[in-house]
């Protein structure tokens, strides 16, 4: 049957794309990597243009803190007495911490044992 068919045009053509039938559209393929590596790509240049705009950022704010160092500087002559006088101010932050937090546990526990006298004055004068 082979013999008869092979020469007729329409066969020749079922047999050429017969092992196509199935397979995927590669064009098809090629429009949704598009896609995707469109996606991606946008992505990645937000993310550089973010990270030009903070570098950007970053440079104002370096030059910024220099002239106020220099202001600073200028104002008190000497940087080292700023920052042993940061430095004190720090520790004695840390201090006070500790005092407003151990104050806070006192003040729990006053107000605890207010509570409850309260309710053993209110327990008495139901028993009476």
């Amino acid at each position: 049957k082979y013999m008869a068919l092979r020469d007729w045009g329409w066969f020749v053509i079922i047999q050429k794309t017969r092992p196509l039938i199935g397979m995927p559209n590669p064009e098809e393929e090629l429009r949704l990597l598009e896609e995707k590596a469109n996606a991606t790509y946008g992505v990645y240049k937000e993310k550089l243009d973010t990270k030009e705009t903070l570098l950007a950022e970053n440079k104002v704010i370096e030059e910024e803190k220099k002239a106020l160092l220099k202001q600073i500087e200028s104002e008190q002559g000497n940087v080292s007495q700023y920052h042993e006088k940061q430095a004190q101010i720090s520790a004695q932050k840390a201090d006070l911490e500790v005092e407003l937090s151990t104050s806070q546990d006192k003040l729990a526990k006053t107000e605890q044992q207010r509570i409850q006298a309260t309710n053993d004055k209110k327990d008495l004068e139901q028993e009476t």
